[in-house]
């Protein structure tokens, strides 16, 4: 018996600020413009309509193309749980699931639960999904 292809990016991150903090940045456009993408590539475009069944877009560029990322909102619980839908390429429709919870003295752990991807795209998301908690983490410490 041969195990099956993982299918999901997880990445969890202790962030320095409480949990309706970390959860608002992901509701802002300016802040998720800040931070939504694995650096060096940045967001050249951010809408969200934080509601279920709200949109979510985001343009990532770096210097030779750009990546558009759509979805809906599926969930919004604040400040514990946010999940959306992720399409970045035809025919690909996963789903990512943030959840928030108090760590420590006005500290975040945050889980990132990115699910139904193709197994050969795991990895570059768990790359992309690390540099992004990261550069929130920073952003959160700068405050």
């Amino acid at each position: 018996m041969t195990d099956a292809p993982a299918t999901s990016a997880v990445v969890r991150r202790v962030l320095p600020a409480p949990p309706e903090v970390a959860y608002d940045e992901w509701l802002d456009e300016e802040a998720l413009a800040e931070f939504m993408c694995p650096y060096p590539v940045r967001a050249t475009r951010v809408e969200i309509e934080p509601r279920i069944g709200g949109r979510f877009f985001v343009v990532m560029t770096d210097a030779d193309h750009s990546t558009e990322i759509s979805g809906r909102y599926l969930e919004l619980e604040r400040p514990h749980r946010l999940r959306f839908s992720w399409s970045y390429a035809p025919g690909v429709d996963s789903v990512v699931t943030i959840t928030f919870e108090a760590h420590g003295d006005d500290e975040t752990l945050m889980t990132i639960d990115h699910t139904k991807l193709p197994p050969e795209d795991v990895a570059s998301h768990t790359s992309g999904w690390t540099s992004i908690a990261e550069v929130l983490e920073r952003k959160l410490a700068a405050r």
